[in-house]
């Protein structure tokens, strides 16, 4: 696996080998934390949306779905929380069932998000709609 850029974050970069790792500590976290098993519908979304034969290999013997999203705004480049939150709220399903895209906002790293996922959540409510 390639080191992560400067600007990228170990924990985001995508190969088979991290599905495996973040599989195996979820999996054991859980049994040492006393939580239920995890649900029936496991989805994952490769990052970069790069899926490649091995990946899948592993997300189907882990009993993952890979997903892709309907509802972004580019918040890995638009630092405006507002029109990021905004943007995502116009792009919603009417029908419902939208899988929306923010990345995690970490300590001087994309610090923007935190506050775009707050108004994003307030507009679900708004809305009457809820995070799953």
């Amino acid at each position: 696996m390639a080191p992560p850029t400067a600007t990228e974050p170990a924990a985001t970069m995508a190969s088979a080998e991290g599905v495996e790792t973040a599989s195996s500590a979820s999996s054991s976290t859980g049994r040492i934390a006393g939580i239920a098993p995890p649900p029936t519908n496991r989805w994952f979304r490769a990052p970069h949306a790069d899926a490649g034969p091995e990946m899948m290999r592993v997300l189907r013997r882990h009993g993952f779905t890979n997903v892709l999203c309907d509802c972004f705004a580019n918040d890995t480049i638009i630092t405006d929380p507002q029109f990021v939150a905004e943007t995502m709220l116009s792009l919603l399903s009417g029908e419902g069932g939208s899988i929306a895209v923010i990345h995690v906002p970490e300590r001087g790293f994309r610090e923007h998000n935190l506050q775009a996922l707050r108004l994003f959540l307030q507009g679900l409510a708004g809305k009457g709609l809820a995070a799953v």
